[in-house]
């Protein structure tokens, strides 16, 4: 095509648009009266006015405080289908609370124009908006910093930030501050947050790089949420100052934080406050920032000092993590993580964490020594949910500690437990499951290596784990674990034959001297699906080949 007629060709478009256009404007001034017409009629437009309010406040889902995604888009619709809707809509000021720097500069104007003294519930962003817009959206929120509840800033600029929100706003209610990207910190300055003046502020949630937010001067006795992730000098002392100001805290969530060790935190003598109306609480990834020679024995993180200050009552959503030394000896149960530290923590035993374990009916625990992550199975509905990740634990630390835990769960119900070791394939690294082959909880196995590439003897090991039984240290024989009801290794089973798995089951199940549960109906499942057989016409499995699980029912 020539440029004439590319030329032309852009030009028939360009009129197609604008006919397209001039017929859309048409028929809205036609159609749209009378549509608005016929929707004042409908039913629901006869309504009490409280009540339609509340049905416009419901359908903005603005109930729950925070703004959906789908907010102008609804509000706009609204206004739209009547004139009797639309003036409800102008004289309902609470409808128009939720902005954003995002939003179009008209609509921010209307809102700010209709909610009046309403509390206000801002979101910066620099995202797709600069300039004169976003000095607008700013200038208009800072002359209602009154009304503030609450305040949401996404990958702010400095100067921005200086200039707009460190003046106090008295009526801030919950903070939001995340950011993606890193800031160079040397220069030391710091902000804060409306001034630190946080008097009547309930939630606060920091994430990602807010490095420079002064803590020092932060007054706040109503929290209810303290949500820290990925934060840099952390001063550790400080966070416990607040946390104990704010003894009605429901959340406490701090994760992958590098705390600033100051030496008071060795000379506190307070007595430890009791945080009685926690329900969850997240202490995961917590180290000191680049001072070695402050904890030299890597003894005293920072999650023991919270827990010398802070008594954890019971919470059903739990989780934390812990380092502990190669070296550990001597048994260690859920009393102390380590026998040579000196001041025994009781992370391990806390009401928060014996609380979920007691509510618990399903747990999945990951084997990767010497680290290990025991968490509730999200597959499986629960009441709570918790998760303990400790690294750097010797092999016999994790199953005495496991074994702890089902002690006591066994106790009061039938806990199920699916164990999933981690590992690369070979053979040896198999044995992390010999630890357990005498615990009742383990009702599955999932074992699938991280590598595609199996060796014989690595599916001939797993074989004959599942088969042969077991003698405990006691003198008790049995077969391994005895309450197991799924096996999932479709890397490592399908390469087998049929005959050594039908092997394996039958050397399981005829296991004699010793009470053996024989289940009724065997499940293979294999390439072509699943294939059902009754005890004891096994016969079949010998023909089949692809194996992906087996199920005992």
């Amino acid at each position: 095509m020539d440029d004439d007629s590319q030329d032309h060709m852009k030009a028939f478009t360009k009129t197609l648009d604008r006919f397209q256009e001039c017929f859309k404007n048409a028929v809205r001034r036609i159609i749209v009266p009378h549509l608005r017409q016929r929707n004042a009629s409908l039913r629901i437009s006869k309504l009490p006015v409280e009540l339609m309010q509340r049905i416009f406040h419901a359908t903005l889902s603005l109930e729950f405080g925070e703004r959906p995604k789908k907010y102008v888009t609804t509000l706009l619709t609204l206004r739209s289908v009547s004139e009797a809707w639309r003036d409800l809509t102008n004289k309902t000021p609470t409808l128009w609370t939720h902005l954003s720097s995002e939003d179009h500069p008209s609509f921010i104007s209307k809102a700010f124009e209709i909610s009046g003294n309403c509390p206000l519930h801002l979101r910066y962003t620099v995202g797709r908006v600069e300039g004169f817009e976003l000095k607008s959206f700013l200038d208009q929120a800072l002359a209602r910093v009154h009304c503030w509840e609450s305040v949401s800033i996404h990958d702010p600029d400095r100067s921005d930030l200086r200039n707009y929100f460190q003046h106090p706003a008295p009526g801030l209610k919950r903070i939001t501050l995340t950011r993606r990207e890193w800031w160079d910190t040397a220069d030391g300055s710091h902000f804060s947050i409306c001034g630190g003046s946080w008097e009547l502020v309930e939630e606060v949630r920091i994430k990602d790089y807010f490095y420079e937010l002064d803590w020092s001067g932060i007054r706040c006795r109503r929290l209810r949420i303290l949500d820290i992730l990925a934060y840099k000098t952390l001063d550790l002392v400080l966070i416990i100052g607040i946390i104990r100001e704010n003894q009605y805290l429901e959340e406490l969530k701090l994760e992958r934080i590098e705390f600033t060790p100051t030496p008071s935190l060795h000379n506190s003598s307070r007595p430890p406050i009791v945080l009685s109306h926690l329900r969850a609480l997240t202490l995961v990834d917590l180290d000191f920032h680049d001072d070695p020679d402050f904890d030299p024995s890597g003894q005293d993180p920072p999650a023991f000092h919270i827990s010398r200050n802070i008594r954890f009552p019971p919470c059903t959503d739990f989780s934390s993590s812990l380092y502990g030394p190669e070296d550990l000896d001597g048994r260690i149960d859920l009393e102390y993580l380590t026998t040579s530290s000196p001041h025994p923590p009781d992370i391990l035993s806390l009401a928060s964490l014996e609380t979920a374990l007691s509510a618990a009916n399903s747990l999945v625990a990951y084997l990767d020594s010497p680290t290990i992550i025991l968490t509730t199975d999200d597959d499986v509905p629960q009441s709570v949910k918790f998760s303990v990740y400790i690294w750097s634990a010797p092999q016999f630390f994790l199953r005495s500690w496991i074994g702890d835990v089902v002690a006591r769960k066994l106790e009061e119900s039938q806990l199920e437990m699916k164990l999933v070791p981690m590992f690369g394939g070979q053979a040896s690294e198999l044995d992390v499951l010999v630890e357990f082959k005498d615990c009742e909880a383990v009702t599955e196995l999932s074992v699938d290596p991280d590598s595609s590439d199996m060796s014989e003897e690595t599916r001939n090991r797993l074989l004959h784990l599942l088969a042969m039984p077991y003698t405990s240290g006691s003198g008790t024989i049995g077969i391994p674990f005895p309450r197991l009801r799924h096996i999932d290794a479709p890397t490592l089973l399908q390469g087998a034959e049929g005959g050594d798995i039908l092997n394996m089951i039958k050397t399981r199940f005829n296991a004699t001297g010793f009470e053996v549960n024989v289940p009724e109906t065997i499940v293979v499942h294999w390439w072509y699906g699943e294939k059902s057989f009754q005890w004891p016409n096994l016969d079949g499995i010998r023909e089949m080949s692809g194996f992906r699980a087996i199920t005992f029912i």
